[in-house]
């Protein structure tokens, strides 16, 4: 799903982790589909999922960043279905 097709809420902070120049953030994020996005219907209902982003920051500059998030736990909720592989 692009943007246009989710109303967000501000995302929550979970977890928030610094060491020097590392920084560790989980977030979770709430949304409600609003537009068509592929197979899924717009349901309006809110959906959440999570996600860990790390951070290397050097001076006031992100160098270096690595994010994962559950893409899905985020489809499951939203109603796709999916087929792993064969």
């Amino acid at each position: 799903m692009t943007p246009e097709q989710l109303v967000r809420e501000p995302l929550d902070v979970l977890d928030l982790v610094a060491d020097e120049d590392r920084v560790a953030l989980r977030w979770r994020c709430t949304a409600s589909p609003v537009g068509p996005g592929g197979p899924v219907r717009p349901t309006g209902r809110g959906i959440s999922w999570e996600g860990v982003h790390l951070f290397t920051v050097r001076g006031e500059r992100t160098t270096a960043l690595w994010a994962m998030a559950d893409v899905f736990g985020k489809a499951a909720a939203l109603g796709a279905t999916m087929t792993p592989p064969a």
